[in-house]
């Protein structure tokens, strides 16, 4: 085992945090909705959500900075969100980034206060091998 294993599980708590002290208030949920025809709308929906945690608590939501909008090279838009760090090997590569066919959807589900929002992925940055960061644009409500 190395280094960075025997630390991941005390990063993630560490991060959890906040959300035991209350300024998290976003739930964060990964939905995945796989078509039973070729491509997605044709046949019969599978829904799996996925609840993204870190620790026993929700991961730190925020909004895209200026300077990152800029440097985005028109990637990022002002209103995306960040959503992370995740702790990387027990937030898993599979469920930020999940592999998808044609007949697969994925967006992302965010909560707060009894209200959600539907989100999709613009971009999603593995920045160690410790943490990872998923920037989302809302699609919907």
């Amino acid at each position: 085992m190395t280094f960075v294993d025997d630390i991941r599980t005390s990063l993630d708590a560490i991060r959890a945090i906040p959300t035991e002290i209350g300024v998290r208030p976003y739930e964060v949920t990964v939905r995945k909705v796989v078509w039973s025809g070729a491509r997605i709308g044709l046949g019969s929906p599978t829904t799996t959500d996925t609840r993204v945690s870190v620790g026993n608590g929700d991961p730190a939501v925020r909004l895209v900075s200026s300077s990152d909008v800029l440097a985005s090279g028109g990637l990022y838009q002002s209103q995306d969100l960040r959503v992370g760090p995740m702790t990387a090997g027990v937030v898993t590569q599979a469920t930020v980034d999940p592999i998808v066919a044609a007949s697969t959807e994925v967006t992302w589900i965010l909560t707060r206060d009894g209200t959600s929002a539907t989100y999709r992925a613009v971009e999603r940055d593995t920045v160690s091998a410790t943490k990872h960061f998923v920037v989302l644009r809302k699609v919907g409500t």
